[in-house]
């Protein structure tokens, strides 16, 4: 199974958010997005946490601006598919002055307007639960056409997920088999 570099951005003053053990990869915890620039070659990535519009909240509370992450994906020199399991995911799509690089799938778990959710005590991450099950019918596709409609029914209205794809980005390009 390929590496998930998961970054956790949750932090003690908005609750720990938890992911659901991923079926499709090994997580690797990074600290820093500039960690990646050590990863040669195709990388998945998952970022989880808090968010404001405009910014991801860090684990000191401080704010990412949204356009410092997007420089520092844009940055790799290899295919990337970054999953962003946050509040206002959406809003990255739309950054001022940045234009995602073809090589990045990116999965946001809500539309800019929406918040993402867990399951209470745990705090585990819903979408983490419904990327877990909705990744196998990609992988047997080879494709991330459907992603999107499948989690939508899968959150039951709760969220509303987004995928950006290019067209020579598929599944198996990340290791997904």
């Amino acid at each position: 199974m390929p590496p998930v570099y998961t970054l956790n951005l949750s932090s003690p003053t908005f609750g720990i958010i938890s992911l659901e053990p991923f079926s499709f990869g090994s997580p690797v915890p990074i600290v820093y997005l500039d960690q990646l620039g050590e990863v040669s070659g195709p990388a998945i990535v998952y970022i989880v946490g808090h968010a404001v519009p405009n910014g991801l909240r860090d684990k000191d509370d401080g704010i990412i601006n949204e356009a410092v992450i997007a420089r520092k994906l844009n940055a790799r020199k290899a295919p990337t598919l970054v999953v962003f399991d946050v509040c206002f995911a959406g809003t990255l799509e739309q950054i001022p002055g940045v234009e995602w690089s073809r090589d990045i799938v990116r999965i946001y778990s809500c539309k800019p307007y929406e918040r993402t959710w867990n399951d209470g005590p745990t705090r585990q991450s819903l979408f983490s639960v419904e990327l877990n099950r909705a990744l196998p019918n990609c992988i047997r596709e080879n494709s991330f056409n459907d992603l999107a409609s499948i989690l939508t029914t899968a959150l039951g209205g709760l969220q509303t997920p987004e995928v950006y794809a290019g067209p020579d980005l598929r599944p198996r390009t990340f290791g997904l088999s």
